[in-house]
């Protein structure tokens, strides 16, 4: 926050008590206020599969990001799975090789780009339709404390800048949405 400061002229005593003058010019004025904070999910959904299948791969962990493009995990369709699972002579490659066309694994996706918060699957494992495989949030938001006499600088739609206290040299930049 930028605070125009105005000042008429200051005097600053001296030891033997006579005051000289200083200049005074008008600028920003930039004040630093210590805030501590925490990141928290915001807009939180839960992607569920959309086939009754086996997991076949789980292609990411939690606390990233992901884009809507990027598969989260693949599902097998039960009946491909089935056919896998079944003790046949038949080489398991080429069983995979020849039913895959015809049952194409499922990838599960963010509908766009979401922050994995919870993994819910395991390889090998089976799921039901509707049944919950991660839940991600759409955005994160920083909630803050200010001191209370720090309180009359902050302001709505002011930026901001603030860093994790783990790395303080990676800067991020933001806006204050509600005081």
């Amino acid at each position: 926050m930028k605070v125009l400061l105005i000042a008429g002229l200051l005097i600053f005593a001296t030891r033997a008590g006579a005051a000289t003058p200083a200049k005074v010019k008008r600028g920003d004025l930039e004040i630093k206020v210590k805030v501590a904070g925490t990141v928290v999910p915001d807009d939180i959904f839960r992607i569920k599969a959309t086939i009754e299948g086996r997991v076949e791969s789980v292609l990411t962990s939690t606390y990233v990001w992901k884009g809507a493009d990027q598969p989260l995990a693949f599902l097998a369709h039960k009946e491909l799975a089935a056919m896998l699972d079944s003790k046949g002579t038949q080489n398991v490659d080429i069983l995979e090789d020849r039913w895959q066309r015809v049952y194409r694994p499922t990838a599960a996706r963010c509908p766009d780009t979401c922050f994995i918060l919870k993994n819910f699957l395991k390889p090998k494992t089976w799921v039901k339709p509707e049944s919950v495989m991660f839940e991600a949030a759409a955005t994160l938001k920083l909630v803050g404390r200010v001191r209370p006499e720090d309180a009359n600088w902050i302001r709505d739609g002011q930026e901001l800048i603030f860093w994790p206290v783990k790395d303080p040299k990676r800067i991020l930049r933001g806006r204050v949405t509600s005081f």
